[in-house]
C-alpha cells in the first residue's frame, strides 16, 4: 500500500469518527429533549391552589367529610359527599354538596347543602348532569336492616328538588356502591346487589329527568348462575365456618362505575371468585343500551393485575377506564393504567403477561419507581400487602386525566408517612403515559393525616376539577378541590 493511499484511507477514517461523534451528540440532544419538553408540560400543570370546597360545614363542633363525588353541569362542578361519623356508638352521616364555579373555582356554597338527613348512614354518593338538573344518588341505611341505593335531583342553582331523597332500590338485602351516568333521555344507576347473598351481582334502574324510577324491578347486568348457588348452597342456608366457604366457586361483581357515551352506557366493575387462588379480582366491562334496557357487549374482562379498582369516563371514540392495581407476581408494585374501549368494547391496550418478557401495550404508571423518594417504600393501607388505592378519570379537551391516591413510608422511621394525590395524562393512543411521571397535587407528611379518594370532573373547555378528602385529624376532614386548567400536550 502506497503512503498515499494509506494517508487517505486515515483521513477518511478520522471523517467517520467525527460525523459518529456528531451523531451520537445530536441523538442524545434529541433523547433528552423529549423528556424534558415533558416535564416543563407537567410543571404548567401543576397547581398551588388546593381550597375546601365547604369550609364553614362545620356541624356538632367538627368537620367529617367522606367520600367525594363530583359532576359537571350548566357551568358549575357539583360536590356531593358524606359527612358524619361511623363511630359504633353513634353512626349517623348524611349526603351533603355543594357548587364549585367552573370559570372561577369559588366555592358557591361555603356551608354545603343538605341532600339527604335521614337516620343512620348516608355513604358513597355519586353524582351524573342530564343538561338541566344532576342526580345524586347514594347507598342508605335508614331502614337500619340493609343498605339501599336512594337519589336526589339537584338544581345547578343548588336546589334539592328532592329533600331526603327517593328510593331506587330498597329491597330486603344490601344494595350498595352505586354509580350513575345520563343517556338516551334518563339516568341509569348503577350499584352491587346482594339478592342472592353472599354472592354479589350488578344491577341497574332507569330514572327520567322528572325522578321516577323506570325499573321498579331492577335490571340484572352480570349475575352468577342461580341454578349454580342453588346447587352449591348448603341446605338451610347454614354457615359452615370460616374455613368452608360454599361459595368460594361462585363469582362476585362489584364496585361498579358507570359512564355514557352517545347513546350507550360503559358499565365496569370487578369480578371475582373469594378465596380461590386463580379468582383474582379482574375488571370486566359491559355495554349497556337505556333506551332498549339490555346489555349489549360483554361482559369482557380487562387487563388487569391483582386487586384492581376502577373508574370510567367517556372518550371521543367511545371510553376510558383507569386502573389502580399492582402487578401479579411476587412483587406486589402499585401502578395506575389507562385501557381505552372503542364503541364496541374493543381494545387494544393490556398489560404483559407476569414473569414474561413482553412490554407493557398500554399507559402505565409503577408508582414504586416514579414517586418513592430514595430510604422509602410504598404504603399499603389495606389488608396483609394488599392496597386498595382509588383511581378517577376524566376527558379533559385534548387528553385523559388519570388521577389516584398513593403513599409511602420511611424505612426507618414507621411514623414517618407521606400520602398523595397524583395525576398524569394519556392520549388516545401510544403504549405511555405523556407524562415520565405523575404530578403530585396534593400530599401530607404527618401519619396522622391523609390524602385519599379523589374523583375528577371536565368541563367542554378542558377544566378540570380533581375533589379528594384530606384528613386532618379525626373530627377535621374536609373535602378539598383543586380546579386544573386544560392539560397540556
Amino acid at each position: 500500500m502506497t503512503a498515499s493511499v494509506h494517508s487517505w484511507l486515515v483521513l477518511v477514517v478520522l471523517v467517520l469518527v467525527a460525523l459518529f461523534g456528531s451523531w451520537l451528540d445530536w441523538s442524545s440532544r434529541q433523547a433528552s429533549a423529549a423528556p424534558a419538553a415533558a416535564e416543563q408540560s407537567a410543571e404548567a400543570f401543576r397547581t398551588v391552589w388546593p381550597q375546601a370546597v365547604a369550609p364553614e360545614a362545620l356541624r356538632q363542633g367538627q368537620v367529617v367529610q367522606r367520600q367525594p363525588a363530583v359532576a359537571y353541569g350548566a357551568g358549575v362542578f357539583l360536590v356531593a359527599w358524606s359527612d358524619g361519623s361511623r363511630q359504633a356508638d353513634r353512626p349517623a352521616a348524611n349526603i351533603y354538596c355543594a357548587r364549585i364555579d367552573a370559570a372561577t373555582g369559588k366555592s358557591l356554597d361555603p356551608q354545603g347543602v343538605l341532600v339527604c338527613g335521614a337516620a343512620d348512614l348516608q355513604e358513597w354518593p355519586a353524582v351524573a348532569f342530564d343538561g338541566t338538573n344532576f342526580l345524586v344518588v347514594w347507598q342508605d341505611f335508614r331502614s337500619g336492616k340493609q343498605y339501599d341505593v336512594y337519589a336526589a335531583r339537584v338544581s345547578p342553582q343548588g336546589k334539592v328538588l328532592d329533600p331526603d331523597g327517593l328510593p331506587i332500590s330498597a329491597g330486603s338485602h344490601n344494595e350498595a356502591r352505586p354509580a350513575v351516568a345520563f343517556a338516551a333521555g334518563s339516568y341509569v344507576v348503577v350499584w352491587m346487589d346482594a339478592r342472592q347473598y353472599p354472592v354479589y351481582g350488578i344491577y341497574c334502574a332507569r330514572v327520567t329527568p322528572a325522578g321516577k324510577v323506570l325499573d321498579t324491578e331492577p335490571i340484572a347486568l352480570d349475575v352468577e348462575d342461580p341454578a349454580l348457588i342453588a346447587k352449591l348452597r348448603p341446605p338451610g342456608q347454614r354457615w359452615l365456618g370460616e374455613h368452608d366457604y360454599w361459595w368460594n366457586r361462585l363469582a362476585s361483581r362489584y364496585l361498579p362505575a358507570i359512564a355514557a357515551h352517545g347513546d350507550g352506557c360503559l358499565v365496569a366493575y370487578i369480578k371475582e371468585y373469594p378465596f380461590a387462588s386463580s379468582g383474582r379480582p379482574k375488571p370486566t366491562a359491559l355495554l349497556f343500551d337505556p333506551a332498549a334496557g339490555k346489555v349489549v357487549a360483554g361482559p369482557v374482562q380487562l387487563t388487569g393485575g391483582a386487586y384492581s379498582a376502577i373508574s370510567v369516563c367517556q372518550t371521543p371514540q367511545g371510553w376510558a377506564v383507569a386502573l389502580a392495581d399492582h402487578a401479579e407476581g411476587w412483587d406486589l408494585s402499585a401502578r395506575l393504567a389507562v385501557v381505552r374501549l372503542d364503541q364496541q368494547l374493543q381494545t387494544t391496550d393490556s398489560f404483559a403477561k407476569p414473569h414474561s418478557k413482553e412490554k407493557d401495550n398500554l399507559p402505565v404508571e409503577y408508582l414504586e419507581k416514579t414517586l418513592l423518594p430514595p430510604g422509602c417504600r410504598g404504603l399499603n393501607p389495606g389488608k396483609g400487602a394488599l392496597s386498595f388505592w382509588r383511581p378517577a378519570i376524566a376527558w379533559a379537551g385534548e387528553g385523559l386525566l388519570a388521577a389516584t391516591d398513593f403513599g409511602w413510608q420511611a424505612r426507618t422511621d414507621p411514623n414517618a408517612i407521606t400520602y398523595v394525590i397524583a395525576a398524569n395524562k394519556a392520549g388516545l393512543a401510544g403504549g405511555d403515559f405523556l407524562w415520565p411521571r405523575s404530578v403530585v397535587v396534593a400530599s401530607t407528611a404527618r401519619a396522622d393525616q391523609a390524602v385519599a379518594n379523589p374523583a375528577l370532573a371536565a368541563a367542554p373547555d378542558g377544566k378540570a376539577l380533581l375533589v379528594y378528602e384530606h384528613d386532618q385529624a379525626l373530627d377535621q376532614q374536609l373535602i378539598e378541590a383543586v380546579l386544573l386548567p386544560q392539560a397540556p400536550r
